[in-house]
């Protein structure tokens, strides 16, 4: 009843503000809303708050308007924290300045939270942390890793070209720290929720500062994703639970977008396909807001067709922001990231093609992402014409060629480090079965590069000593009776270098021969094709209708380094469309 009277209606342009009376400790927290304009955001002095709401059950109270009013525990808790003790402190915070109650209200202020936070004086980022001694224990971390970073980037003016190098996929060191890392802290920092909550993106991104909130302790939220970034680039094979690793990978790509000096995109634009490559690593409380929590990152020309609407399908939401990415940029980049679980492909009723931004993606389920060569764009040209809008919108039209038909596909290798030379003893009796290049040595080298997916131990280009190694091993571990010493050693080193490439991926070969590396749910005749505008060959399984579902992005052997531009270059004018459902 209260709510009711707290939450006139807001006009379309309109939000609230929350003025938090001054107060200390315990005591109870008093505040009184206003409604301001869009429009005078600029002339406002407030400040916006990024938290996680952790249980959303109304369980605490605010006194708003003389008004009770519930709210979650952890909103109580943070406005206690920022309250001051002195004089009032206006702030945005969605569980109070928004009526929750009204489904209406929440889809319109959606639209405008990337206003709110952009027109802030500063973000208050408060991650959650209660324990005073081990807020320290971060801090002294933090602090130590950026001072290295520093003496190492040149006070981070290489830092993105250090930690992004010029190759496929991310860099690693090849060099540790040469101090003790305190591995429990760094934990502690990284299984805090809010690091990998989704609407933080946009709100760090766009808000002015980001003050975090550490305990007691208040610094920079760049120098956490900095030094938790630059931690992972000198210790990529320190274990952690699966939390701290989300958390870590999280930082990695907020770091990108909020380090507007030395971050990936510093002094770019962010398209759609770059937004929604990096939500895949952040949860979700709602599966739409894996397209609807970047909106406000993005020119309203851009996403007009794209507004907020939870009462949409899934599959329709889904859809028509896989759409509009490639529209935007012509490119087929977002086709780098499909995974299909199990008998998604049957039963999920989300197009194929489409990309799975209401869940998150976990490298252990859905198998890390493969590198992409091709031509040094890194895309073979742009997605050519296709009349979309004469078509389902389920349905998606791409231009490509046929490259080969799999004849014979392994299981997906398991995470079971223990069961890695197996995995590869049966790589390699299929590969004997089914090469047609007589020089089975040549073929053990192709097999050997195609299990490393190109790359060498530390995420660069692989070169010829690595692909030794992988052949020598390779070699090793099928000779005829108990594995040797030598091949034992060779086998617990490739696991620790490789296993990464090959979890959750299949190897399969070509009626020519070629080995691959394909998505886990590929099987014996399926289709390898290469599509205009993509990063990677793709599997396709075609239908009785003429259609194709998208199983994944592959790794074929011969034609990542430039042969497949040629192919399509000599198909041109003749290539397949493929009805992609």
């Amino acid at each position: 009843m209260a709510a009711n009277l707290v939450y006139r209606p807001l006009a379309a342009k309109d939000f609230r503000l929350l003025h938090v009376m001054p107060g200390k400790g315990s005591q109870p927290l008093c505040a009184h809303l206003r409604h301001v304009t869009l429009s005078d955001r600029q002339r406002l002095a407030y400040e916006t708050i990024s938290y996680a709401w952790g249980d959303p059950t109304p369980a605490a109270e605010v006194l708003v308007n003389d008004l009770p009013v519930l709210v979650p525990a952890k909103t109580e808790a943070v406005l206690k924290r920022v309250r001051l003790l002195d004089i009032e402190r206006v702030v945005w915070i969605d569980a109070v300045c928004i009526n929750q109650d009204d489904i209406l209200e929440r889809s319109a202020q959606v639209v405008l939270m990337g206003s709110i936070y952009a027109g802030s004086v500063r973000n208050l980022v408060f991650l959650g942390m209660t324990n005073d001694d081990m807020a320290f224990r971060v801090l002294r971390t933090i602090e130590t890793i950026n001072q290295d970073a520093r003496l190492s980037t040149d006070d981070f003016k290489s830092l993105g070209v250090t930690l992004g190098g010029d190759g496929p996929t991310r860099q690693y060191s090849a060099t540790r720290f040469t101090f003790e890392v305190d591995g429990d802290a760094l934990i502690a920092l990284l299984e805090l929720p809010l690091l990998r909550r989704l609407w933080i993106v946009q709100e760090v991104v766009l808000a002015p500062q980001n003050l975090a909130f550490l305990g007691s302790i208040e610094l920079e939220l760049l120098d956490i994703l900095r030094a938790v970034r630059w931690f992972f680039y000198k210790e990529s094979t320190m274990t952690m639970p699966p939390a701290a690793v989300a958390g870590g990978n999280c930082c990695a790509r907020l770091v990108e977008f909020v380090d507007r000096e030395h971050g990936a995109y510093a002094g770019q634009s962010i398209g759609l396909t770059d937004l929604l490559q990096c939500g895949q690593s952040f949860e979700k409380t709602e599966s739409r807001d894996g397209v609807f929590a970047f909106l406000g990152l993005l020119p309203q020309d851009q996403v007009s067709h794209l507004q907020p609407d939870y009462t949409k399908p899934l599959a329709e939401v889904l859809a028509i922001a896989t759409r509009a990415a490639i529209e935007g940029s012509r490119r087929l980049s977002l086709f780098s990231t499909i995974s299909h679980r199990g008998d998604e492909l049957e039963s999920s009723g989300i197009p194929s093609w489409a990309v799975r931004v209401d869940r998150e993606s976990d490298d252990w389920i859905d198998g890390e992402s493969l590198p992409t060569y091709f031509p040094p764009s890194g895309h073979l040209g742009e997605v050519q014409s296709v009349e979309w809008e004469d078509t389902d919108i389920m349905i998606l039209p791409l231009q490509g060629i046929i490259v080969g038909v799999v004849v014979e596909a392994t299981p997906p290798c398991c995470k079971d480090i223990s069961l890695l030379s197996k995995f590869f003893t049966l790589s390699v009796d299929l590969y004997k079965a089914a090469a047609a290049d007589e020089s089975f040595r040549v073929s053990l080298r192709a097999l050997a590069e195609t299990l490393m997916a190109g790359l060498s131990a530390n995420g660069s280009r692989a070169d010829s000593c690595d692909i030794d190694t992988m052949e020598k091993l390779l070699t090793c571990i099928t000779e005829p009776g108990q594995p040797t010493e030598q091949a034992r050693a060779m086998s617990d080193a490739a696991a620790r270098c490789w296993i990464s490439k090959v979890v959750n991926h299949c190897v399969f070969f070509t009626e020519q021969g070629s080995p691959g590396l394909g998505p886990q749910v590929m099987r014996k005749g399926d289709t390898v094709a290469v599509l205009r505008g993509a990063p990677l060959p793709v599997i396709l399984r075609g239908d009785s209708q003429g259609c194709h579902q998208l199983v994944g992005p592959a790794y074929l052997h011969g034609i990542m380094e430039g042969e497949a531009e040629v192919m399509l270059d000599s198909m041109r004018g003749r290539e397949t469309i493929f009805k992609l459902i």
